[in-house]
């Protein structure tokens, strides 16, 4: 179930944002973004799918003249460098929003654990302080890794990636 995160426009009566609104506005917005790039992931990986399995069904399949006409095996080399290049794009894009989706879920993490230790003590150092701030930013888009660990969990969905060239190489051997 998705919020939009649409607001009234602020009155010019109404007082400043506070931090803790900013925050909680924050975190709600990770989540959101989170949902978002859950759905473009599932959209690359359900097309991609579909374009490579509907390719070589079409092509390869029972009813294909092109069989007939180059020979299953010819038909199968001429496929597979296509094969591998549809499967490399596809799993560049898909790690490109792996990468973006972990890490906003770094970055929620970490605001997590900061609003959580200044609700609790009302106080942060001026590092976790300037940390907190940088936090309310976008960080889907930031030119850095997520820990090693979100990585490692994160990944196991691109092994799609490699059944397709994998099964062409067997057919071709």
């Amino acid at each position: 179930m998705r919020r939009s995160l649409k607001r009234a426009a602020p009155s010019p009566a109404l007082s400043p944002i506070t931090l803790d609104e900013l925050i909680r506005a924050q975190l709600e917005g990770k989540l959101f973004a989170l949902g978002r790039y859950d759905d473009i992931l599932w959209k690359v990986r359900a097309g991609y799918v579909a374009v490579i399995y509907g390719m070589l069904g079409l092509l390869v399949g029972k009813e294909s003249q092109l069989v007939g006409f180059v020979g299953a095996e010819g038909l199968l080399h001429s496929l597979s460098p296509i094969t591998l290049g549809v499967s490399v794009c596809a799993m560049l894009i898909d790690l490109a929003f792996v990468v973006a989706k972990l890490r906003v879920v770094a970055a929620r993490d970490r605001l997590s654990d900061l609003t959580a230790n200044r609700a609790r003590d009302r106080h942060l150092t001026d590092e976790q302080y300037t940390e907190l701030l940088e936090l309310l930013h976008l960080s889907g888009e930031h030119f850095t890794m997520p820990p090693l660990g979100l990585v490692i969990g994160g990944i196991w969905p691109l092994l799609i990636y490699l059944f397709a060239p994998a099964v062409m190489y067997l057919f071709i051997r």
